[in-house]
């Protein structure tokens, strides 16, 4: 069985188009479509169901599924151990993160580049819930999020730093001059919000729910800077990561004092693939960057 008929079969079934997914790889959909006849002549059961409106998966394509993704990442593990055993760091590292943990990599991303330019970097910002299965799909080397992943058994997670969701507000703003703010005050200024699946806003409703707090959401958003840009013009208040603004001129942090407020900034790598080398080494440098030292350092003492 030859892998080119696998890469064929697990890309028609992502994207249930025979056409697409020709055109993915280049080729002309009849030579595609006698890749797929051929994997199931191979295997001896038909893997899509074919009409004029499209494909989509018989009970043996699902069934076989799975097996095709794990076949191909063993072989794409091995090439990247080879790799590695070569010294060769060149390569391609896909990192999915969360938009708050977004905002802490400028750093890592520039020293890390620098040091090894041949190695690209594909960034995909995604929520939390997105990123085990982008993981297990191959789609990315690792996941940086402020949430657990202990629910899926398959997923190793490492705590970096311990955060805090904090209440966001100017430097002028009349909360700027609290050490701490007790969660009420959030529902006493209109809110501009993190959309929900976003780590903040989770940790967010949990508290509401709990201390029955009837927040007033003005404005959601699911991008990070957006939403600082309006705390900035002073009209909002928003609840966010304490570090998601720490390169962010003229906004304040006030941390909530509860405990379910406390947030852990961790990497997520699926446990049985190979651990890319460079993936190690963006993560080493992640924690050595001067937003992230302190906290971890302080994490570690406890």
């Amino acid at each position: 069985m030859e892998l080119r008929l696998l890469n064929s079969f697990v890309l028609a079934a992502k994207t249930l188009s025979f056409s697409e997914a020709a055109e993915i790889q280049c080729i002309n959909q009849s030579t595609f479509s006698q890749n797929i006849r051929q994997l199931e002549d191979e295997l001896g059961v038909a893997l899509f169901y074919r009409n004029s409106h499209g494909v989509s998966l018989t009970d043996a394509g699902r069934e076989f599924l799975p097996f095709a993704r794990k076949t191909l990442s063993y072989v794409e593990d091995g090439v990247a151990r080879m790799e590695d055993l070569r010294n060769l760091r060149y390569g391609l590292l896909n990192i999915g993160v969360t938009h708050s943990f977004g905002m802490l990599i400028e750093e890592v991303l520039a020293r890390f580049t620098a040091q090894f330019p041949s190695v690209k970097i594909n960034l995909f910002y995604k929520t939390a819930e997105d990123m085990p299965s982008m993981l297990r799909n191959r789609e990315i080397d690792m996941a940086l999020t402020y949430r657990s992943m202990e629910d899926n058994a398959d997923i190793v997670s490492q705590t970096l730093f311990e955060d805090r969701l904090s209440v966001i507000v100017p430097r002028n703003h009349v909360l700027a001059t609290m050490e701490q703010v007790p969660v009420e005050c959030l529902t006493r200024h209109p809110l501009v919000l993190p959309a929900r699946g976003v780590n903040a806003r989770t940790v967010l409703d949990t508290i509401a729910a709990k201390y029955h707090l009837s927040l007033n959401a003005c404005i959601e958003i699911d991008q990070v800077t957006p939403l600082m840009r309006l705390v900035l013009t002073g009209r909002y208040i928003t609840a966010l990561s304490s570090t998601s603004i720490d390169s962010v001129q003229g906004l304040v942090a006030l941390p909530i004092n509860l405990p379910e407020a406390r947030m852990y900034g961790s990497v997520h790598v699926l446990g049985d693939s190979y651990k890319k080398a460079s993936g190690v080494e963006f993560v080493k440098m992640l924690v050595e960057t001067s937003n992230i030292r302190n906290r971890f350092a302080s994490l570690n003492k406890k």
